[in-house]
């Protein structure tokens, strides 16, 4: 199989990595899912669950949800299980999901609607009952006649897109340029008018360079921006959503330029993590480009703003620094009674509903305070306690 080898996949930024994971989800073929989780190096997100929906794959639908771990996104996997037609999926959301009954009924009725499914609809009023959220059937039949108004312009258009169908894709987008396309254009119609402006001009290349990069521009746009155009390499920012073909061509043109890169800071390695670029990430650990483990532990867990709950660590990036990611064990980690009391507050954080998390992730997390709790009570010869830090922690 062409994509269970690692080595084509070192070449795709990582929007086309999360593309093609979404479309091993709804392939109903498990080695060609089980070739995408191996080699993606991304986080996994709700929009590869939601391919699974759409497409009525029940068994993938539970791996992903209850085994693996994706993010949780009621109004998007809503959207996906009205679209469907799938009752037993349906069913499966709805018991997956007992405490966000209010968003999926606002979510599946009107996508059942616009695609038809009379006994979705007939389920989805009998589950979530007729007079909640949207104020009953007549409501439904009121949305159905408006085009369902606001609720679907974003997520009808992503739920079809998440499986790779080109042609209900160009339905619900029709109108959309080809930007790519039209940035090629403009980019390499006439360079030299553009290198002719002087420094102002190589400044803005150097910001169109970083926004291209954060986007997961393909290579050759990003040698072009810089080959010809004069803009310096940012290597965070080809780390955050670029391929590992790139970082290899961006550090190699830093280095020939006689800038060869340093250890990234702990922020600006943290900013990578949270784009669940784990290929990236991976690639920098390898080529020592990345900090100290423990180090960046610390900073993920410890340093401000900690606290800030729109902020907060997400579970994934959590694991690849312990180890989970990046082929690296738990046990390399240190722990101290502060990074455990700092870990206990995320459980409560998460355990209360922020981050959008799924059980998986959840169940994973509440089993590292407690592996961590046994292993400190060990190394100090008595049972497991938190302390006035954990505590003081806990309750802010």
């Amino acid at each position: 199989m062409h994509w269970g080898r690692p080595e084509p996949w070192r070449a795709l930024p990582r929007w086309q990595r999360a593309r093609l994971i979404r479309l091993a989800a709804s392939s109903h073929h498990p080695p060609s899912l089980d070739a995408a989780l191996a080699h993606c190096g991304t986080v996994i997100e709700a929009e590869v669950l939601a391919s699974a929906i759409i497409a009525g794959d029940l068994k993938t639908c539970r791996r992903l949800y209850e085994t693996e771990g994706c993010t949780r996104n009621c109004s998007l996997v809503g959207t996906a299980a009205g679209l469907s037609g799938s009752l037993p999926v349906c069913e499966w959301l709805a018991e997956a999901m007992p405490n966000h009954h209010a968003e999926l009924q606002r979510d599946v009725m009107p996508a059942a609607i616009l695609a038809g499914h009379e006994r979705v609809v007939e389920w989805a009023l009998e589950r979530f009952g007729n007079d909640r959220g949207q104020g009953g059937a007549w409501r439904l039949q009121l949305l159905a006649s408006r085009g369902l108004g606001l609720c679907l312009e974003h997520d009808a258009p992503v739920a079809a897109g998440a499986i790779g169908s080109t042609a209900t894709v160009e339905f619900c987008l029709d109108l959309l340029p080809s930007c790519r396309a039209s940035l090629r254009y403009l980019l390499l119609e006439d360079p030299a008018a553009d290198l002719a402006q002087g420094n102002d001009a190589a400044a803005g290349w150097c910001n169109e360079f970083r926004d291209a990069a954060v986007r997961g521009a393909d290579l050759p746009l990003l040698q072009h921006l810089h080959e010809q155009l004069g803009a310096s390499i940012d290597l965070v920012a080809v780390a955050k959503a670029g391929s590992e073909e790139a970082l290899s061509w961006a550090v190699a043109a830093l280095g020939a330029a006689g800038q060869a890169p340093e250890s990234l800071s702990k922020g600006d390695f943290k900013s990578v993590l949270c784009y669940g670029n784990w290929a990236a990430a991976d690639w920098m650990v390898r080529h020592g480009l990345a900090p100290p483990r423990q180090e960046l532990l610390r900073h993920v867990l410890l340093e401000p703003p900690f606290l800030d709950l729109s902020r907060l660590t997400s579970i994934p990036t959590l694991q690849w620094v312990v180890g989970m990611r990046g082929g690296q064990d738990r046990v390399q980690v240190q722990w101290t009674a502060e990074l455990h009391a700092a870990l206990m507050y995320k459980r409560k954080t998460y355990a209360q509903g922020f981050g959008n998390e799924t059980p998986c992730r959840l169940r994973w997390l509440a089993k590292l305070v407690e592996t961590v709790g046994a292993e400190l009570a060990g190394a100090a010869g008595g049972p497991p306690g938190a302390g006035a830090t954990a505590a003081s922690i806990a309750q802010s």
